[in-house]
């Protein structure tokens, strides 16, 4: 299997668990401190690795390049965006509306590369239209407070966009720095953003599986962040949008298992027909777009 899908393949997996693990995590933290723990934890993990095995890479924090300043503050306000939605909606909502990311890293392509649009993405912009706007009103009808739905979808919007500049800046940067230098300034930056805002009095309070639910979202990050830069280096955008774009599947399947075993500690997602319809044609949708028609 070529390395590049490999990895992008790992980020796909990795983030299909992710917004449970989220969604456990705010009901003993708030937002502003799951997010710090979530960068500081990969930073240290990574600078640790830089400082043991090539103290060279670590320079790039000395003298960060601007459009890798922009990138972190972009996925930063990513983080907060996504976790803010979470909590006002489910987190199977989350997943297909965060699609949008992989969406405009689609659109900066013809905006700002000079790619050509095609009959195949005009289709699959119209079927990933039709695809969210069934299963937007299929989760609205579902929830008794709409205001919060809707306030947290554009949360989650606007995440999905951010993320789009953050890709879109990364696969520029790939070109001439290594993608884990380029992680170095992401984690930690953002880690020093989010600092003044972290709840110290709260984090006193975690037993130790609530330590051990922030280190996996750490590691989360590491691994997912780590897996898509080398990805972004290896193989185009699109195809890493392709792979990245099936994890709300991922998520919605492990949701559904889990609460079908009986598991409490996360809400089903309750999707009538109308919202399995949506879901299905949003990423049928967002395929064709990021593919370009290709098999």
């Amino acid at each position: 299997m070529n390395k590049g899908i490999l990895f992008a393949a790992i980020t796909a997996l990795v983030w299909g668990f992710l917004p449970i693990k989220l969604k456990v995590a705010l009901s003993f933290a708030d937002s502003f401190t799951i997010v710090w723990f979530r960068f500081a934890i990969a930073f240290l993990f990574l600078f640790s690795y830089y400082m043991l095995k090539n103290r060279e890479n670590i320079k790039i924090l000395l003298k960060p390049p601007i459009l890798a300043i922009i990138a972190a503050f972009a996925l930063a306000f990513n983080y907060y965006g996504y976790i803010h939605g979470i909590a006002l909606t489910t987190p199977g909502s989350a997943q297909i509306i965060i699609v949008s990311g992989p969406m405009s890293l689609a659109l900066a392509g013809f905006l700002f590369f000079g790619e050509k649009i095609n009959r195949y993405q005009i289709f699959g912009f119209l079927v990933l239209l039709s695809g969210f706007v069934l299963f937007y009103f299929d989760k609205l009808s579902g929830f008794t407070n709409t205001s919060n739905f809707n306030i947290g979808s554009l949360w989650v919007l606007s995440a999905g966009l951010s993320w789009g500049l953050y890709a879109t800046l990364q696969k520029k940067l790939a070109r001439n720095y290594n993608p884990q230098q380029l992680n170095l300034i992401f984690y930690g930056l953002s880690a020093l953003l989010y600092l003044p805002m972290v709840n110290f009095s709260q984090v006193a309070t975690f037993n130790s599986n609530q330590w051990g639910l922030m280190l996996l979202l750490g590691l989360n990050t590491l691994i997912a962040y780590g897996c898509i830069g080398e990805a972004l280096k290896r193989i185009p955008a699109n195809q890493v949008g392709v792979i990245v774009t099936l994890n709300p599947l991922l998520a919605l399947l492990i949701i559904g298992i889990i609460t079908n075993l009986g598991f409490t500690f996360i809400d089903s997602e309750n999707l009538g027909m109308l919202g399995i319809s949506g879901a299905i044609l949003f990423i049928i949708g967002a395929i064709l777009v990021i593919s370009r028609g290709k098999k």
